[in-house]
């Protein structure tokens, strides 16, 4: 379910996002256009709902400038998203109201 699930994000994927890294089932998209994510993010929803006794996809999204150091990302806007996303219920994609 995991390889579909990650076959399903590649497909996913709008303008300049990528899929930055896998850690068990969570994964990392990453874009320099706020605007690609969340459609990368609507497509995905999208998609994985369709998909017959698949997963209930839920998720964090948060723009802002981050440093790339050695294929890894940091800055303060990495760890918000990782917090939304473990407030996001099944089935929605959460950001943050600033």
């Amino acid at each position: 379910m995991v390889e579909k699930y990650i076959s399903i994000v590649r497909d996913c994927l709008v303008g300049d996002s990528h899929l930055h890294g896998v850690v068990g089932d969570q994964i990392i998209v990453i874009s320099s256009s706020a605007d690609h994510l969340l459609y990368t993010m609507l497509l995905l929803s999208q998609k994985t709902s369709n998909e017959e006794k698949f997963l209930q996809v839920h998720g964090g999204l948060h723009f802002g400038k981050i440093l790339k150091r050695n294929n890894n990302y940091f800055g303060t806007t990495i760890n918000p998203a990782s917090r939304i996303t473990n407030e996001a219920a099944p089935g929605t994609f959460w950001c943050p109201h600033e």
